[in-house]
């Protein structure tokens, strides 16, 4: 999953999701000629809070399900249930948990 993480310069950043706990970024701009510039490896759970906002929302449009997607994560990493503890207002706000919680 590729996900957009907005205009950086005179050009654009974004990250490769391949499932497991770890993004990889990457630029593009005229600097690097646009070409894709690999910016290195970041784990999911030392991102910015804004970038893992934006990954959880993400996640909830990828899978139908959004708790099997959560499910896929915490197979790749037990800081799943943290993660979404963390951002149980956001996940109300989305409609993904039901009013009992």
């Amino acid at each position: 999953m590729y996900l957009y993480l907005g205009r950086a310069g005179n050009g654009y950043r974004w990250a490769l999701w391949p499932g497991g706990e770890h993004v990889y970024l990457y630029e593009r701009s005229s600097a690097t000629r646009w070409r894709a510039k690999y910016l290195g490896k970041q784990s999911i759970w030392r991102l910015p809070r804004e970038l893992r906002l934006a990954f959880l929302r993400a996640v909830a449009r990828m899978f139908s399900d959004f708790f099997d997607g959560l499910a896929r994560l915490a197979a790749a990493h037990s800081k799943a249930r943290l993660f979404a503890e963390d951002y149980r207002e956001e996940l109300e706000a989305l409609g993904l948990l039901e009013d009992d919680g």
